[in-house]
Order: C-alpha cells, then sequence, then structure tokens
C-alpha cells in the first residue's frame, strides 16, 4: 500500500472518530445498560443532543465565520473556544442528568466528560494534546469497566487513530501517547471512585 493510500485511509479513520461519536457510542451502550427502560431513551437523547448535534453545530459554525481555520482545528490556539463550548455544555448535560434523576453510572459519564474536557483545555494553553486520543481512549475505559474484553480489544482502536493522527501530522507521537494515556487513567479512575459518591 503506497503513502497516498494510506494517507486516505487515516483522514477516513480520523473523520470517523472525531470525539463526538465514540463520545455518544459510551453513553449509548451505558445508556442501555444501566438507565431504568422509562428513562433510556431520555438519556441517549440527551447524550445525542449534547455530545453530538451541539458540539459538531457549533465547530461548524465557527467554521463557517472562519474563527477555525481547518476541519482539524489545527492551530492549537482555535481550539480553546471549541473546548471551552465543550465544557459549558457538558456541565449542562450534568445539572440535567441530576434533575431527570438518571442512574449514577451515566451521571457518571458525564462528570468524566467535565474533567476530561477541562484537562484538555488546560493542557491547551501550553501544548497541543491530542482530543482524538483522549476521545477514543476515555470511551475504551469505560467500555472496559462494562466488558473488559472488548475494552481490552478497543485498546486496538485507540492505537489505529492515534497512527491516523501523526500520520496526518496533526499530532507528534508524544502528543497521542499522552491523549491517550490521559483519556484512559481519568476516565478509569472516575468511574471507580465518582459512582459511588452519586449515590
Amino acid at each position: 500500500m503506497n503513502s497516498k493510500s494510506v494517507k486516505r485511509i487515516a483522514r477516513i479513520v480520523s473523520n470517523i472518530f472525531i470525539p463526538p461519536f465514540p463520545t455518544f457510542a459510551i453513553f449509548l451502550l451505558f445508556s442501555l445498560h444501566f438507565e431504568n427502560p422509562e428513562k433510556t431513551i431520555l438519556s441517549i437523547l440527551l447524550a445525542l443532543i449534547f455530545t453530538v448535534i451541539l458540539p459538531i453545530s457549533f465547530f461548524v459554525w465557527l467554521r463557517s465565520n472562519h474563527a477555525v481555520s481547518d476541519n482539524d482545528a489545527t492551530n492549537k490556539e482555535e481550539r480553546s473556544v471549541p473546548y471551552t463550548f465543550g465544557l459549558i455544555i457538558t456541565v449542562i448535560a450534568f445539572i440535567l442528568s441530576r434533575f431527570l434523576e438518571m442512574s449514577n453510572e451515566v451521571q457518571t459519564l458525564w462528570v468524566i466528560y467535565i474533567v476530561n474536557t477541562f484537562v484538555i483545555l488546560a493542557i491547551n494553553r501550553y501544548w497541543k494534546i491530542s482530543a482524538h486520543a483522549m476521545g477514543v481512549s476515555a470511551p475504551a475505559a469505560a467500555l472496559f469497566y462494562l466488558f473488559p474484553l472488548y475494552g481490552l480489544f478497543a485498546l486496538l482502536l485507540v492505537g489505529i487513530v492515534g497512527f491516523a493522527r501523526i500520520k496526518l501530522k496533526m499530532h507528534t507521537p508524544a502528543q497521542v501517547i499522552a491523549g491517550s494515556i490521559l483519556g484512559w487513567i481519568l476516565a478509569a479512575s472516575q468511574l471507580l471512585l465518582v459512582t459511588d459518591l452519586l449515590g
């Protein structure tokens, strides 16, 4: 396979695994697995709106107003606004999940994404850590919490997405590795600690 083909595949992988999609996927699984049947659809809709529709719509609006130069937000400085927006709407989603009395596990996911978004926003002031890597490794850790075997398998996906970001020259290996490890550790530790605290 030539370099152009590899790069084309890397671009497809990168586009498919933008952070909102794996985020919604793990919320979908948690909602189906942990939520009370009468609240499952509501939990899924909340996740769809706040992890996919709102962040992607806001990013498209930023692109249309030339506040972000490309779909990868290549310039580190351009990432602060979408990260800040993501933090705000995630806090709102968590408050709604509390008000609606969603399961502790689903509420914990919202806490995880509040913390992760705050951390990546803080790091972004100094270094362009990979949001794609964190966006896949955090759901992989959450999947490991549900189904350990599938969670381990998901680590392969973390590697594939990380390779794609490096191949596209969007991140250095250090930025991808840091995002992968940080996303996993933050998600795994909070799933163990926060779930009981919310009870």
